[in-house]
């Protein structure tokens, strides 16, 4: 098994199947600590899953940011699972990104600007 089927496997297969709103609950608890803190921004580098996205849009100021494949991206062998394709169709992102082979840098800093931090 790859790493990436290892982690398919124990987020989606084992964890969601035992509670569908398990890394809802992670994360809510995270993001309630740091709110606490008074941490100012919050950055979540993924979420795969409608009740994931609705979690961090039910957040104030919380946004969703897709950045879709570069043009040429071919899919893995592992594209098709669940956990990669859920969200191909959300309609709620605040904006999506489409950046070319190595241009994340730009993507991230607008991402940062449009977040204020």
């Amino acid at each position: 098994a790859t790493v990436r089927e290892l982690l398919q496997w124990w987020g989606t297969d084992f964890r969601r199947k035992q509670n569908p709103d398990y890394w809802v609950w992670k994360m809510d608890h995270v993001l309630v600590a740091h709110l606490q803190a008074h941490v100012p921004a919050v950055i979540i580098d993924d979420v795969r899953f409608e009740n994931e996205a609705a979690m961090v849009l039910s957040w104030q100021h919380g946004q969703l940011f897709r950045l879709d494949p570069y043009p040429d991206w071919q899919p893995g062998p592992n594209a098709g699972h669940v956990s990669e394709t859920m969200l191909d169709a959300f309609g709620l992102f605040t904006n999506r990104f489409a950046p070319t082979f190595n241009g994340l840098d730009a993507v991230a800093d607008r991402i940062v600007a449009m977040v204020g931090i």
